[in-house]
């Protein structure tokens, strides 16, 4: 939880305004909410001028990294001071200017942000930060429920699998904004963990079906990982246990597709299907889809798998991505070489969860899809590489987890340490060395590195800077011990948990599951 808080802190105070993935669209619907009590409709004005303002980096209203985008170090070479915050009242908030493509979301997350958002929202800058700061526990809950679940099936060596979690710049990315995507992973991580638990009691069970309720409700890409439930449940799970599972889900995925028809229009929320008219199913179509840039699509979702919130997706040259994935690649290569030992119901397990997902992205596609068919094509067809890491409960609880643990019980624990090691290096190389530079408006194209595109400055004046351009970093001593407090945590809990004098948990999972 430590390490975990560490790195999710230094990453939402250091981010600039609006930094994160659409982060300014989700939090003018909280304010929308907070201001009106109600959710707001997809063609109904719900965002107020001020993130206007704002989104167009007008007068001295705090701009929008992600809407300025590559323009960034321009604008804050002619704001050396910053930028003023902007007090917020009933009526600030209640000047809307524009429809939010954010209200084809599901509802839960902006309802119970709103009220914080209510009470700490005074200004534009605390408003953002208040909504941030909620993202801090969530990842947490994420972080430790992955941990939690691969220690559970694997023993304790298992428990890194969650440490390895936070040195993910990519996960860090998707939780780490104002946003519903770190609720969502949150409930969707804890109601992995619970339903792999054996045993049971009626306080089990609702907190079991409350958090699927919780993660269905939170975001429609958690509801499918509700199919892997028959490799998850223990063999001896109660009937009533199941049905009172299944039922809150479904009775979540009702109430909140129900929600989403009511607002925009279809039941999804998806803006691309409310389009009229259908696609006939004939042989120009089949071939209209054949014709789309499938490697184009495909070059996106695995940019975007490995994107870390800057101006830019392809900041790393292919010699960078390389270094990137190392330690990746090495922790691949203990799973296979220890995936005889790996039980065949969690190998299942991570097959149907692979299958799931593909499904469930070309479900998210489909959309972008049909209008391209139309006439009407969207770049990477909505594949969205980073929603991968929704389902990291289940790749790094069950896949690394395992891969760490049978790599430990085999007397590669140092193998084990060097991976993690050089995961939490990467993670400071392209966060500290490369997107924080980007932030402090230090990185250009124009002066590319040997492994990145975009190259220029250093981590301390970064830092540095970041105390004026970043929302609440008011020193670099703050960042510098918040990495250092993530790293002797980090270390501290790796020589705990790879320490010998463990039985194989891979060999005592598989005489229970085989």
């Amino acid at each position: 939880m430590l390490a975990g808080a560490a790195r999710l802190l230094l990453q939402v105070l250091a981010m600039p305004p609006y930094a994160g993935l659409d982060e300014g669209f989700h939090v003018a619907r909280i304010s929308f909410v907070a201001a009106a009590g109600r959710q707001p409709s997809a063609d109904e004005p719900s965002v107020a001028r001020y993130f206007f303002r704002s989104f167009n980096a007008l007068g001295d209203a705090p701009p929008s990294f992600g809407m300025v985008n590559a323009g960034w170090a321009r604008l804050l070479a002619d704001r050396p001071h910053g930028w003023r915050d902007v007090p917020l009242d009933g009526a600030a908030r209640a000047d809307l200017v524009a429809p939010n493509y954010e209200a084809q979301q599901a509802s839960l997350y902006y309802a119970l942000a709103a009220p914080l958002d209510r009470l700490f929202g005074t200004t534009q800058l605390r408003e953002l930060l208040i909504l941030r700061l909620l993202a801090v526990p969530l990842g947490c809950a994420t972080a430790l429920a992955t941990g939690l679940l691969a220690a559970r099936l694997w023993g304790r060596p298992g428990f890194l699998a969650g440490l390895l979690l936070v040195a993910t710049p990519t996960w860090i990315t998707l939780v780490a904004r104002a946003g519903n995507d770190a609720l969502a992973c949150a409930a969707l991580a804890v109601a992995l963990l619970l339903s792999a638990r054996p045993g049971e009691s009626w306080p089990s069970r609702i907190g079991e079906a409350a958090s699927w309720a919780v993660a269905a409700a939170a975001k429609l890409y958690a509801w499918p990982a509700a199919l892997l439930l028959p490799l998850l449940w223990p063999r001896d799970a109660s009937r009533t246990r199941r049905l009172v599972v299944v039922l809150a889900i479904v009775v979540s995925v009702a109430a909140t597709a129900r929600d989403l028809q009511a607002r925009t229009g279809n039941p999804t929320g998806k803006f691309e299907l409310r389009a009229p008219g259908g696609v006939p199913l004939s042989g120009d179509s089949v071939r209209s889809v054949a014709a789309l840039p499938w490697l184009d699509y495909a070059k996106v979702f695995a940019g975007s798998a490995i994107w870390t919130s800057g101006p830019h997706a392809d900041f790393l040259k292919p010699v960078g991505v390389v270094l990137f994935l190392l330690p990746w690649a090495v922790l691949a290569a203990l799973a296979v070489t220890a995936w005889p030992d790996l039980p065949r119901r969690r190998l299942a397990l991570l097959l149907a969860a692979a299958g799931v997902f593909a499904a469930a992205e070309l479900g998210q596609a489909w959309g972008a899809i049909r209008q391209a068919m139309r006439g009407h094509p969207t770049a990477g067809a909505g594949l969205a590489g980073w929603y991968l890491h929704a389902f990291d409960p289940i790749w790094y609880g069950v896949g690394l987890g395992f891969a760490i643990a049978a790599s430990a019980a085999r007397r590669r624990a140092g193998l084990v340490a060097a991976a993690l090691v050089l995961a939490l290096a990467a993670d400071v190389w392209v966060t500290e060395f490369a997107l924080f530079p980007d932030y402090a408006g230090l990185a250009s194209p124009e002066t590319p590195g040997a492994l990145f595109r975009w190259g220029g400055g250093a981590a301390g004046p970064s830092l540095v800077r970041l105390g004026t351009y970043g929302l609440a970093m008011p020193s670099p001593g703050l960042g510098i011990a918040l990495r250092a407090l993530e790293a002797v945590t980090f270390a501290a809990l790796a020589v705990f948990a790879l320490r010998p004098g463990f039985a194989s948990p891979a060999r005592a999972e598989a005489r229970k599951t085989v």
